[in-house]
């Protein structure tokens, strides 16, 4: 709600004082009281759009850019179940691991992007219009050996065909997951756009965020997530 209030000069202690926020627990120079403030930090990990979250508060008047302030100023703790998850001898367990970026805010309010897991200017393979027919002979024939898991092979073949030292240096330093690839178990993964997916499906939408609102938002939304999935396997 809106409301006036009285504010008095103490002469002795040469202050103000605001016998208001006193009796509701409202920070000095504050204008949220506490508990709408935790009310607004506990939508930051469901998927709450601003306006949802105006909507569901419309009676307290409270506006985007404080919504905002408070998500991006919000300490929001990492919380892990308390009971690990047990998995079965017979199970398995399936984890996709790659990189993803998110355009964020920096704090000259320039849009710039944060990368997880380090992994950057990963080199990939460019499908042209116009192919030349002895690079795409040499291209199905490197490509058979690496679905084949030809490991010496492939490494000997791309030598021999004079790719740069970049992308030779790739192959070459996942020796391991070449040799897997023919491996029964080896399902294969698309882990680069599930991960993306996943970092997409857990915010509100936004094309651009501010990078603490962004942690916070994740960090809330695995906490939500840990404790839901916990709450299901009890």
């Amino acid at each position: 709600m809106i409301f006036n209030q009285r504010v008095y000069w103490d002469k002795l202690k040469k202050k103000y004082y605001y016998p208001v926020y006193e009796e509701f627990n409202i920070e000095k120079r504050a204008k949220i009281i506490s508990w709408l403030k935790e009310e607004i930090i506990s939508y930051i990990g469901r998927k709450k759009h601003y306006q949802d979250i105006q909507d569901i508060l419309k009676f307290t008047y409270v506006s985007k850019v404080t919504i905002s302030k408070i998500h991006k100023n919000a300490k929001v703790q990492e919380k892990l179940p308390e009971q690990k998850f047990k998995v079965k001898n017979s199970e398995f367990i399936y984890i996709n691991a790659d990189d993803c970026y998110f355009p964020v805010w920096n704090k000259n309010q320039h849009p710039e992007f944060r990368f997880w897991n380090s992994i950057k200017n990963k080199l990939k393979i460019k499908r042209k219009n116009k192919v030349n027919p002895e690079n795409l002979k040499n291209f199905l024939k490197a490509w058979k050996y690496f679905c084949n898991g030809q490991y010496d092979e492939l490494i000997a073949f791309l030598i021999e065909t004079k790719v740069n030292k970049d992308t030779l240096k790739i192959f070459v330093n996942n020796k391991e997951g070449i040799i897997n690839q023919p491996a029964i178990w080896n399902i294969g993964c698309s882990a680069e756009s599930d991960i993306q997916h996943l970092v997409k499906s857990q915010t509100k939408g936004a094309k651009i965020y501010a990078y603490p609102t962004l942690i916070n938002m994740l960090m809330a939304t695995a906490n939500y997530l840990n404790s839901k999935n916990y709450i299901n396997s009890a």
